[in-house]
């Protein structure tokens, strides 16, 4: 309140007193993050505390004067208002708190003091958005650490365990889960793209439920991985769907094949035809840079031919595209390999040069292969990777429940806030400098 119904008149007393009690009634509707306890509704709760004496008597002393009163449990307050409207302590000494803004003097919004009051709720509320999108542990709200810090900038702080972060999560998830809803009800026509999430601990393949979000009717076309189990699930949705709306040209787009996924499978059955060629290609790389030694002959042959070429290349096999990379440099080392055989009795995997032509053949198709997943892969980096998505070792512990209000209420909030999702650091081939 701007100002305290202590220094403001009877009539001011009475108003405040009227809105703090409506506040309080309302709180857990309109914040639901607030901590669900009962509380002191009257202002005069602000300038009093209780004292609880060895005998187990409790009673009411004035924060300003000192002053003791008796405490009978439900009570009224009148007592207590009417020493707080003649306490001179309380007078001189009644000022709200003041919170600094350090701005510039050119700056908009450079306000000087403002008043500032600690707001638990929202502290709880943003240490689930965090707990959220960091894919933090649960536990992480009783970090030792953690709470030494969050009492350090706001005595106020009150801990909060773990099962309590877990619930404001969940109560996250349900007021993004509704806002969602709230948007989709306003589009006439939904797109959607599905995506595998798999949990190697739990034997579960976590999928999106679009009934669940109630756009069975608006839904125009899905897109999936050109697998078998999809084909089988995009029909049975179709036919369900089918029943209740009218499908955008008799549904004969509903169903959309990833054309990332058919690129992948694409580029895999071509390398296949050559896997004999690039396992020659692949074994020569790591018996060269096993050994400093082998490394350092490979370089000094190397200068003598004046290649350019400075560095080899050594796939992730499971990544079609960090193939297509360890060939290319290769074929620029062609020449070189013989002479190393020939200084290297222990290799004997070098390919040969019908095997070379195979390769500058894969290579030269392969390039617009890897400019088209370049493009694709901004939006679909996943369906290059052999591996798929994968839950990591703590959420797969969880509930089919909560990894489902994990993943979603972190994608909401991501977009809520603009943050970023830092791409994880999947190795997908290694670069080896020549000495």
């Amino acid at each position: 309140m701007e100002n305290d119904p202590l220094f403001t008149g009877i009539e001011r007393v009475v108003e405040d007193v009227i809105d703090e009690q409506v506040r309080e009634d309302e709180i857990e509707e309109l914040n639901p993050f607030a901590k669900r306890q009962r509380k002191k509704t009257s202002w005069v709760w602000r300038h009093l505390e209780f004292v609880t004496y060895s005998t187990g008597i409790i009673k009411v002393k004035c924060k300003n004067c000192s002053t003791l009163f008796k405490y009978t449990e439900g009570g009224p307050t009148t007592q207590y208002r009417r020493h707080l409207m003649s306490c001179s302590m309380g007078k001189s000494n009644g000022k709200q708190q003041l919170g600094f803004q350090i701005s510039t003097p050119q700056s908009e919004n450079n306000k000087g003091l403002e008043n500032w009051k600690y707001d638990h709720a929202k502290i709880r509320e943003l240490m689930a958005h965090m707990i959220i999108v960091h894919e933090l542990p649960f536990m992480f709200a009783e970090y030792e650490v953690f709470n030494m810090l969050m009492k350090a900038s706001a005595p106020e702080y009150e801990k909060v365990s773990r099962v309590t972060a877990k619930n404001i999560c969940m109560t996250s998830y349900d007021i993004e889960k509704k806002r969602t809803k709230g948007l989709l009800k306003q589009a006439n026509r939904v797109c959607i793209t599905t995506d595998i999430w798999r949990s190697d601990s739990q034997k579960i393949e976590y999928m999106a439920i679009t009934f669940e979000w109630e756009i069975e009717s608006k839904l125009a076309c899905i897109t999936v991985d050109n697998a078998t189990y999809n084909d089988v699930v995009v029909r049975t949705l179709k036919d369900s769907i089918s029943c209740q709306a009218i499908l955008p040209y008799g549904g004969k787009l509903f169903h959309v094949r990833c054309c990332a996924n058919i690129l992948n499978i694409l580029v895999h059955d071509g390398l296949e035809e050559i896997k004999d060629v690039i396992y020659k290609v692949r074994e020569s790389v790591k018996h060269v840079i096993t050994s400093i030694a082998r490394l350092n002959i490979f370089s000094e042959i190397c200068k003598q031919l004046k290649l350019p070429g400075r560095r080899l290349v050594l796939d992730c096999c499971t990544r079609w595209n960090a193939t297509y990379h360890m060939l290319s440099v290769a074929f620029e080392f062609r020449g070189v390999f013989p002479r190393y055989k020939n200084r290297e009795p222990s290799y004997n995997l070098f390919p040969s040069d019908e095997e070379w032509k195979k390769v500058e053949v894969v290579c030269t198709f392969l390039s617009l292969f890897n400019q088209a997943t370049e493009i694709i892969s901004v939006a679909s980096e996943s369906t290059f990777s052999a591996g798929g998505i994968v839950i990591d070792s703590y959420r797969a512990s969880l509930g089919t429940s909560t990894i489902q209000m994990l993943m979603c209420t972190e994608d909401w909030l991501r977009s809520f806030y603009g943050i970023k999702r830092k791409q994880k650091v999947i190795e997908e081939f290694k670069i080896i400098d020549l000495p």
